[in-house]
Formats: C-alpha cells, structure tokens, sequence
C-alpha cells in the first residue's frame, strides 16, 4: 500500500487529487481489476511486460510499431538533448533497441549503467543518412552510375555514403565517389568491396 507523508493511506483508484503546490494538482487514471474496463483481463506477466517493455499483450511493440514501416526501422535520435544520430531499431526478445557504437559512448560521457534521455523520431531522409552533396552532384552528372546504385539494397547504399561521409576533404570525397560509380559500372551494379577498395586506392594515388 502506498502511503502519504503523513502515513495514511493513498486509495489506489482513480479521481484521488495529489496537491502540488504552486503547480496545481494531479488527478491520476483508474487503474482497476476491472477485466472489461481494467487490467482484469491480463496477466502479471503481460502487466510486467507492457510496463518494463513497451510490448502489448498481443505482442506489438507499443513504441516501436509507430516507427517502422515494412521492413524499414530507420529513426533519427537525439541522446540527452545534445547528439543526434540516426539508427535501425532492432529487435531483442519482447522489445526493441538501438545500438550505440563507442565513438558515441565517449563523445556524451557514457558508461555502462548510465541512464538517458533519447528523443526518437520517424528518420524521413532518402537513405537513413544524410547524402554528401558532392556525391550527389557525380550521381546527377553520371546517370549510368546513379543507375546502379538505386538498383543496391537500402544498406548497401548506406554503406557507399559512408564511405564518402566520413573523409572531410571535398577533393577526397570526390575521389571516392568518382572510384564507387566507375565500380558499379564496371561490375553492372555488383558491388564487391575489396574490388571497391583498391579502386579508391588506385584513385588516390592518381592525385599523386
């Protein structure tokens, strides 16, 4: 039983006004064995999991189904009010999650057993990443090119982005992208990384 400050008890029903100060007062929700109008119809278990997980007893994730859309989970999070990244939800047991690489972890100061704030939102971008400007401008200029690439799965685009992404250089971005859509029209589309890898060398040692 849950009690006050004054040690008398709190009836757990609904229309109870808890004071709160220079802030108002709260009037919670009945919550009743009810089995029509409460939670008389579920179990201690489903109770359990739709408070620790999210998941209804009919087994959707309450949270997770508003953001997926067929087989695509892509969300845009932001981690305590200060780095925003996108990610796939995925999935684990009765619930969801996303994974955090430890690049993150150091930027916010993170450590096992830390909580967060995630604010998490539909990603509605292309690609579930943002597409350098400069790979996007080769694609515009190289139709065959850009061809082959809408033709890869969303991941394997993702991976080709990344690769441009994460050089600063706008020459060395450029090279990159020039080296992936030669590759893709080389291999009509069959993307092979080693392959890719010692074309953007070969690229590379070019501007030499």
């Amino acid at each position: 039983m849950i009690l006050t400050e004054k040690g008398g008890p709190i009836p757990l029903s609904g229309g109870v006004v808890f004071p709160l100060g220079p802030l108002g007062s709260l009037s919670p929700a009945n919550l009743t064995s009810d089995p029509e109008t409460g939670l008389g119809r579920y179990s201690d278990g489903q109770i359990f999991r739709m408070m620790r997980h999210a998941v209804k007893p009919d087994g959707t994730a309450a949270i997770a189904e508003k953001y997926k859309e067929g087989t695509n989970r892509r969300v845009l999070c932001i981690i305590n009010n200060h780095l925003t990244i996108r990610k796939a939800l995925m999935p684990s047991g009765d619930g969801w999650f996303i994974l955090v690489n430890e690049r993150v972890r150091k930027k916010l100061g993170l450590q096992t057993g830390y909580r967060v704030e995630i604010s998490m939102s539909k990603d509605q971008s292309d690609y579930g990443m943002e597409m350098p400007e400069s790979f996007s401008d080769l694609m515009d200029q190289d139709q065959e090119g850009k061809a082959y690439f809408d033709q890869l799965t969303p991941g394997r685009k993702r991976n080709l982005i990344y690769i441009v992404r994460r050089v600063k250089n706008v020459d060395s971005r450029l090279r990159k992208g020039l080296a992936i859509l030669d590759h893709l029209k080389e291999t009509e589309g069959m993307l092979d990384f080693n392959v890719l890898n010692q074309k953007i060398k070969a690229y590379n040692q070019f501007k030499k």
